[in-house]
């Protein structure tokens, strides 16, 4: 899935001892686009605390019976440093995608 300037990608694993609305995240900023580690772990920051904000989306909307961990991996794909707004608004955008 994408919305701009994030895509998703995203799986479900069965696990036996899965924890109730257990999710697992990764964040990826290409070193191609953006050569600084700060450039880089700023926009992953961004990432994290727009979803720390906004996972209740998905984890919120999952029926307590299930046993599947969501496994969610955000890309950067913009080659400039976009605010947070708009970083927080695709990734709301990609949740409520999942969600449905």
């Amino acid at each position: 899935m994408h919305q701009y300037p994030v895509s998703m990608v995203f799986g479900r694993s069965v696990q036996k001892d899965a924890e109730e609305g257990s999710l697992r995240v990764a964040f990826s900023v290409p070193r191609k686009n953006f050569k600084k580690a700060v450039e880089r772990n700023l926009l992953k920051r961004r990432m994290r605390e727009a979803l720390r904000l906004n996972q209740w989306l998905v984890t919120g909307s999952r029926n307590a019976n299930e046993q599947h961990t969501l496994q969610l991996m955000f890309i950067y794909q913009s080659k400039n440093i976009e605010c947070y707004h708009s970083i927080e608004k695709a990734i709301v955008r990609l949740l409520k995608k999942i969600a449905q």
